[in-house]
């Protein structure tokens, strides 16, 4: 005897027990599916813990980014509080920020307008928090003892009378004690011979103190206290957009609790479809209330995933929480559980009563049709008080199930019409494979922002009509002679290497070694001011130099800097980041090139360069899974092959409806994809688990078992997906496109593709006949049991043997547990 035998007759004793046992103690084993998951639920009320730190829920720990910033962070101490320069920023900046404009004109300098802007810096200078009346000057990043508003020198009376006099030079500033910083701050200007003429937009950031745990989440409080005010400021002149710096990540998350109640009625229009497919059939044989039983289960295994996650100590966040879909995989053990304990318990109570001719609502006995036909009663007591146990599954069939086998039957088994799907699995193949290549990774952020959100318009002119620049740090670790000009010329070929770069600016760097050089060349103080004078005398220069705590005047530590171009594409970004990457690989000097916007460059960038390896995961685990309940190694194949050949549909066509490849599509096509490979597993094992004489008469009773039930789930879920088209977050638009094309190629694989490969490709084996999982039932005669609440049960005593259809023909449950 093989091993394939053996494990496949091993799998069928235990269902054949398992069944047994479930149908012999069906409201035991509901009663502890109820109690084990409740018991578990209760974790979600007591330690239920949300986390929407985007930090935390897209950045992979311990990347090579984040050690190096815990190693800038252990080096350089926070002087946001003190001498803040935002270049010198490990961490992303805390602020609020906001873009004016006029209404009506062009120019922001006209007087009209200019003199409306110190309006909105006094509104956002007073705003405080309402627990301890703190207001920003409480709170801001500190220079020279004064607050750190980048852009406040544009709004100043002489800066305005010098644009309108057309003296001031519009020139690139390459010092980081600048104040003209025109091409940050201003947006969509007038530039002639080198002079400012006008400007559309101003920028303004209020940015704030992050020294302390303490200062950090004050600085988040005081940022929302911003978006608040700001979102009820009114002005006939001035245009406002704004933002702070977590804007982006709470809207994303914001947007997404206000679609989910469609999800609900997603969920109600798949319910009610099921319900109507359900319904045929008499007042015994209606399968309406096992569908709900089926539809229990979702919740109820949410109810103990989600607890036992939650005793355990994982963070939840509402983006996943909220979504039912995913949610469901996120439970699909709990699922296949309560499967096996909860609903397989409600469908041996099913097929008792139906076996009794118990009517479906009452559960009282009634007699068949014909019958009640001979004693006189009127149609519409026979149509509500008859019925009869089936003898077939095709009479419980209505025409949603009949008409999809007969048509797809004939694209399966006919040779013209499965040479005609053969042909175009071939075409979706190689428009899938060359949409693949074609798609694009994407992290930009602000195109996630729903056009509802407050921050759409903020993001929309930043894109547009501000450069987005970022600074890129080199740390000098460890000892280094700095008055060595061996060192001094490596610190100069990193900074050259640096700007090689496509995506660094040339004009711009910031080296104290540079500075501190030129200082000692143009004047006649070499032998006066010493570095630690220097360093205290240019304040710009004082948080890039770290001595030892020895103090012996020993420079343990430094930091340089360069800045990019204007990032305006994923592409860029990534580039960046690959720069980033080479340099450290050069050894140029100790130490390690840093920037504070690379941890997102970073996680996007291995998400797109390891992607093949969690759906590598995803698919080694279904070939285990499928071999497990498919002994068979080409159905196996057949399976595997069908799952890649989904996600590479999905993927392909992504392409084509113009959907840029990000964290959130990868997730989504992972987790449709194992929905809907769920359903080509049940298809081959309809095809494993029949009897039949050729291949050809096994796949139309495969198709006879399977195809039904899972058209039926197919055409519902497509009936609830449109609903999603009224939902206005970048989340749940996404993944509404994601659904419809996995969805689509699902259905196409196992309705056309996949009945047609199984004819060319199946074996031609023998399955065992399989035992009724049960036979009959024993019952002791030493004692009665009467139970009026339950008369199923009750009434059961007295049948000695019955005959029941629970088992793997019955295709009320392969309808259920698909859908």
């Amino acid at each position: 005897m093989s091993k394939t035998t053996r494990g496949k007759q091993l799998l069928e004793s235990f269902y054949t027990i398992y069944g047994k046992k479930v149908a012999a103690h069906p409201w035991k084993c509901i009663l502890l599916s109820i109690v084990v998951n409740g018991v578990l639920g209760l974790g979600i009320y007591f330690r239920l813990t949300l986390n929407n730190d985007v930090q935390y829920l897209y950045i992979p720990e311990n990347t090579m980014s984040l050690i190096h910033r815990a190693k800038i962070d252990s080096t350089f101490s926070d002087e946001s509080g003190n001498n803040f320069w935002p270049h010198t920023m490990s961490h992303p900046l805390r602020y609020g920020e906001v873009i004016l404009f006029p209404k009506h004109g062009s120019n922001i300098f006209e007087d009209g307008v200019f003199e409306n802007i110190s309006t909105v810096i006094d509104t956002v200078l007073n705003i405080s928090l309402s627990d301890d009346g703190l207001s920003y000057r409480n709170m801001c990043a500190i220079r020279n003892e004064e607050c750190v508003i980048e852009g406040i020198e544009l709004t100043t009376l002489p800066f305005q009378k010098s644009v309108q006099s057309g003296v001031v030079n519009y020139t690139t500033c390459n010092v980081p004690a600048c104040s003209s910083r025109y091409m940050t701050f201003l947006g969509d200007i007038i530039v002639e011979n080198e002079t400012l003429l006008s400007a559309r937009y101003i920028k303004l950031r209020f940015n704030l103190r992050q020294s302390t745990s303490y200062e950090l989440q004050r600085a988040r409080r005081w940022q929302d206290a911003f978006v608040n005010t700001l979102k009820t400021f009114k002005s006939d002149i001035l245009g406002i957009a704004f933002s702070s710096a977590d804007s982006t990540d709470e809207e994303i998350s914001n947007e997404s609790i206000f679609d989910t109640p469609f999800f609900g009625l997603c969920f109600t229009v798949l319910i009610t479809y099921s319900n109507f497919v359900t319904g045929s059939g008499d007042c015994v044989s209606k399968r309406v209330h096992l569908s709900r039983a089926g539809f229990l289960v979702v919740p109820l295994s949410v109810l103990g995933s989600w607890g036992l996650l939650s005793w355990c100590g994982v963070l939840f966040t509402n983006i996943i929480g909220c979504m039912p879909y995913v949610l469901l995989a996120l439970t699909l053990g709990f699922v296949f559980i309560n499967h096996m304990t909860f609903f397989a318990a409600c469908l041996a109570l099913h097929e008792k009563r139906v076996s009794l001719n118990r009517h479906c609502c009452t559960c009282l006995p009634v007699e068949s049709p014909d019958k009640l036909k001979e004693k006189g009663r009127s149609r519409c007591f026979i149509c509500c008080c008859s019925g009869k146990e089936p003898s077939s599954s095709e009479e419980l069939e209505g025409n949603c199930q009949t008409v999809p086998r007969t048509i797809i039957s004939r694209f399966a088994l006919y040779l013209p019409l499965k040479t005609v799907s053969g042909l175009l699995y071939l075409g979706y193949l190689s428009v899938s494979i060359w949409g693949a290549t074609k798609v694009k990774f994407d992290m930009l952020d602000s195109k996630m922002i729903s056009p509802h959100s407050y921050s759409f318009l903020y993001n929309k002119i930043s894109l547009e009509h501000f450069d987005k620049r970022e600074y890129v740090m080199f740390f000098i670790d460890s000892y280094v002679n700095h008055s060595d000009l061996v060192t001094l010329q490596k610190v100069s070929d990193i900074i050259s290497t640096m700007k090689t770069s496509n995506v660094i600016d040339d004009n711009f760097a910031v080296n104290w070694l540079d500075a501190y050089g030129l200082h000692k060349n143009s004047s006649n103080q070499q032998s006066l001011i010493t570095l630690n004078q220097f360093i205290e005398q240019y304040q710009e220069y004082k948080n890039d130099v770290h001595y030892s705590k020895y103090g012996n005047d020993n420079i343990m530590a430094s930091r340089i800097y360069v800045r990019t171009v204007n990032l305006k594409t994923s592409v860029q970004a990534i580039s960046l980041y690959m720069e980033i990457k080479q340099l450290n690989k050069m050894n140029i000097l100790p130490g390690f090139a840093y920037c504070s916007f690379s941890n997102r460059i970073e996680s996007a960038t291995e998400l797109q360069s390891n992607m093949l390896r969690p759906l590598i995961t995803a698919i080694i685990a279904l070939a285990l899974t499928s071999f497990f309940l498919i002994p068979q190694p080409i159905i196996c194949l057949i399976v595997i092959w069908t799952a890649f050949s989904i996600m590479l549909g999905t993927f392909g066509f992504l392409w084509f409806w113009d959907i840029s490849l990000t964290t959130i599509s990868i997730l989504y096509v992972m987790l449709t994809t194992a929905y809907a490979v769920e359903v080509a597993v049940h298809c081959c094992s309809a095809f494993y688990y029949v009897e039949a004489i050729d291949n050809q008469s096994r796949v139309y009773s495969s198709l006879t078992r399977a195809n039904s039930p899972i058209f039926t789930m197919l055409f519902g879920s497509t009936l609830g997906l449109p609903i999603l088209l009224l939902v206005r977050s970048y989340v749940f638009s996404t993944f509404f496109k994601v659904a419809i094309l996995t969805l689509a190629f699902s259905a196409a694989h196992t309705i056309f593709f996949l009945p047609m490969m199984l004819s060319i490709f199946g074996l031609h084996i023998k399955a065992p006949k399989l035992p009724k999982i049960v036979e009959t039932f024993t019952l002791s005669t030493t004692g009665t049991f009467n139970d009026t609440k339950h008369p199923i049960i009750s009434d059961f005593t007295n049948s000695r043997n019955c005959d029941n259809k629970f088992g793997i023909v019955n295709s009320a449950f392969q309808e259920i547990t698909t859908l």
